[in-house]
């Protein structure tokens, strides 16, 4: 499931419209978040993976726990929706087939 949600966000945020530095910062951040977690994700290491400077990713997110809630955001709002449209359209094709 982690590994699917990684994946619809980072091509979420590849077809959004935003700064490519962005781009750069928010899918690091996924991508270590999702490795190493939260915690043991620090700025620096995400500067590193996007091939940015830690002054970048403070210019867009003043700070780690606002990189997260942007993230989450995102989740939230542009991903769960869809989900929850599969998930229904799932429970409607099972109920068809198990009623014929």
């Amino acid at each position: 499931m982690t590994n699917l949600v990684v994946q619809d966000l980072n091509q979420w945020i590849k077809q959004a419209q935003m700064p490519a530095g962005k781009k750069l910062v928010l899918q690091a951040a996924v991508q270590l978040f999702a490795q190493d977690g939260y915690s043991a994700t620090s700025t620096v290491a995400i500067a590193q993976a996007a091939n940015l400077s830690q002054a970048t990713i403070f210019k867009y997110f003043p700070t780690k726990n606002k990189l997260l809630d942007y993230i989450l955001e995102i989740i939230v709002n542009n991903l769960v929706p869809q989900y929850s449209q599969k998930v229904l359209q799932s429970i409607r094709l099972r109920k068809l087939t198990f009623l014929n």
